[in-house]
């Protein structure tokens, strides 16, 4: 009997694969949709409009409505919040934003269960919050973000819809109007080639 045959094409294909193989593959990936501030409107649903005539790309990565495509699943471990288009911070604009953050929630559901989860904003904003202070008080302050680390990932399955629902439970400040607010979902995405 002689040596056995050592599947050396098979070790060289492994070798050769990165992020990307024939089957699939696992990525770093954050989910994300944005919501402009009205205050009139007192619940908004992320997720609900996927890309397309109203959403660009910059809006949103979502490519169906409040569902997980075929063939992917994503691990969220992280829930991350950014907050754009204030141009100038008063002490005034900035006890509105605080308030609009501290009497908001967001939820995360999925058919036939209760909330899988429901966080503050100011929650998820943490030590965001503080950054307004920190160049010229009240200076002009762009964007500002946090992120709120889950201690059990959520994991949307294939096909799976889900929802995640904005409530402000005291309408925002009419000051505030035209603040965007942009929220992710980020982890890791396996999805199949």
């Amino acid at each position: 009997m002689g040596k056995p045959l050592i599947r050396r094409n098979v070790a060289l294909d492994n070798m050769q694969q990165g992020s990307h193989g024939r089957s699939g593959e696992v990525i770093s990936y954050s989910m994300y949709d944005t919501f402009t501030t009205v205050s009139t409107t007192l619940k908004y649903k992320f997720f609900s409009v996927p890309q397309g005539p109203t959403k660009t790309e910059a809006d949103t990565n979502n490519l169906l409505a409040g569902y997980m495509p075929s063939g992917q699943r994503l691990t969220a471990s992280t829930l991350k919040i950014m907050i754009v288009g204030i141009a100038s911070m008063t002490a005034a604009l900035q006890q509105n934003l605080f308030n609009m953050l501290f009497d908001t929630t967001i939820a995360v559901k999925m058919p036939g269960k209760d909330n899988l989860g429901i966080w503050t904003l100011t929650e998820i904003m943490g030590n965001g919050l503080l950054l307004s202070n920190v160049a010229t008080q009240y200076g002009p302050v762009p964007t500002f973000s946090g992120r709120y680390r889950l201690g059990v990932p959520l994991i949307f399955a294939a096909q799976t819809a889900f929802d995640l629902t904005l409530t402000h439970h005291v309408a925002p400040a009419a000051a505030i109007d035209g603040t965007r607010i942009k929220f992710s979902l980020s982890g890791t995405l396996e999805r199949l080639s």
